[in-house]
């Protein structure tokens, strides 16, 4: 059985029903790993340590594929030591509606809305 990771802080029972069956498109089975938080102020070779980790435990778990999504640089990194693994990578692709609202006081309230649309595979 084919395993997909979902290396996000998105949990995939929480997706609508169309983006489930998407991701099961790619791979029959989906696992979930929740995206490291990353600090800020973390850098050289404590970030790179993270990045390694990270990559590794989804390596581990024997997945052929992995959605990634979260802070960018990790998954920049992340990302890139999954492919030269084999594990191909998938971002989920987003329809945003965006409402905005100024109200009486002037201030602005901005409402977004993000649809799923589909995955796209990092080159």
């Amino acid at each position: 059985m084919q395993m997909l990771v979902n290396l996000s802080n998105h949990p995939s029972e929480d997706w609508p029903r169309h983006q489930y069956e998407a991701a099961l498109r790619l791979e029959s089975m989906v696992v979930d790993l929740p995206f490291p938080n990353v600090d800020p102020d973390l850098d050289g070779t404590a970030f790179d340590e993270l990045a390694q980790v990270t990559a590794q435990q989804v390596i581990a778990s024997g997945a052929s594929a992995a959605i990634v999504q979260g802070e960018p640089t990790l998954l920049f990194s992340a990302v890139r030591l999954l492919q030269l693994a084999g594990v191909r990578c998938y971002a989920a692709t987003t329809e945003r509606m965006s409402e905005v609202k100024t109200g009486e006081d002037g201030g602005v309230r901005k409402t977004s809305l993000f649809r799923f649309v589909r995955f796209r595979e990092y080159r």
